[in-house]
């Protein structure tokens, strides 16, 4: 943790964002003259080898999940993809300020102009084609059952099949199919965008006018502004990385430090929010000085 949190219950939403802007100044710093940076775990799912096992494992659109044990940035390709998280993140602290006036449209348009900067290479549409997807499959019956059972989740012995969000219609939620061992993910349709993004935006603007006495709490806030948004699925492509760069933009502020995103999104479409949030909370946890 970079500091104590104790200490930045008197600083200003301001004085938080300054702070973490000086930070990601000096990723910047380093991302120029191409030197490793601690910023670049932020940036992707995997930076020790921990879900190697899954790097053959690839999304609807043929793009691997995992690359293996990323631990720096090699390639022009991933220092491209450096520098689009870091000028994300750079504007969405600059943004921060917007937020409380945002109404969901003003919202919508934010994101859009987040995943254009992130967007390091073209992808074939800005919207997400809502799809069913059987490719999660492995990482579910390997890693997702043992968490759901381990915090209690009733997605574990099959007595839900996603998460419920209040206010959400049954027809708008996220959910898992089984068939012959094959688990298919369904996202929500698109009719129902409106509804999540109102949740979401709501939740942040709670999130940035938390004091930070409560630093679980203030977790379960950033939790859940990313469940939401994660499911939601706006868009074609860049979706795990757009929501997580902005999550630990949010853990940030707050004083602590970014996590890279492991398999977070894989269960953010199952447990239930409450089980989420525990599990978030003990991953941000587990990744401080990690």
């Amino acid at each position: 943790m970079q500091e104590s949190t104790n200490s930045r219950t008197s600083l200003s939403l301001d004085q938080r964002v300054s702070e973490a802007s000086a930070r990601l100044d000096l990723a910047q710093a380093a991302a120029d003259q191409q030197r490793d940076t601690v910023f670049w775990r932020q940036c992707v799912r995997d930076t020790s080898g921990r879900w190697a096992a899954y790097t053959n494992q690839k999304s609807a659109y043929g793009v691997p999940y995992f690359r293996g044990g990323q631990k720096t940035y090699k390639t022009p390709e991933e220092h491209r993809y450096l520098l689009a998280h870091i000028d994300t993140r750079r504007a969405f602290y600059e943004s921060l300020p917007d937020v409380p006036n945002m109404d969901t449209n003003g919202f919508k348009d934010w994101l859009e102009v987040l995943r254009a900067l992130l967007e390091y290479r073209k992808s074939e549409s800005p919207l997400h084609e809502k799809s069913v997807t059987d490719k999660h499959t492995k990482i579910i019956l390997d890693q997702v059952l043992p968490l759901a059972k381990k915090y209690g989740d009733p997605y574990y012995d099959g007595r839900t099949n996603g998460p419920v969000f209040a206010g959400i219609p049954p027809r708008g939620l996220p959910r898992d199919e089984k068939q012959d061992d094959i688990i298919y993910h369904h996202y929500p349709l698109l009719a129902y965008t409106d509804i999540y993004l109102s949740q979401a935006l709501h939740v942040l603007k709670n999130a940035l006018e938390d004091n930070l006495t409560d630093m679980r709490a203030y977790i379960c806030k950033v939790a859940r502004f990313f469940q939401l948004l994660i499911n939601l699925h706006l868009f074609a492509a860049v979706n795990v990385s757009l929501y997580m760069n902005m999550a630990d933009g949010l853990l940030e502020i707050a004083g602590l430090e970014g996590i890279e995103h492991g398999i977070v999104d894989f269960v953010a479409f199952r447990l239930q929010p409450e089980s989420f949030e525990r599990y978030f909370y003990d991953t941000v946890m587990a990744g401080q000085q990690a």
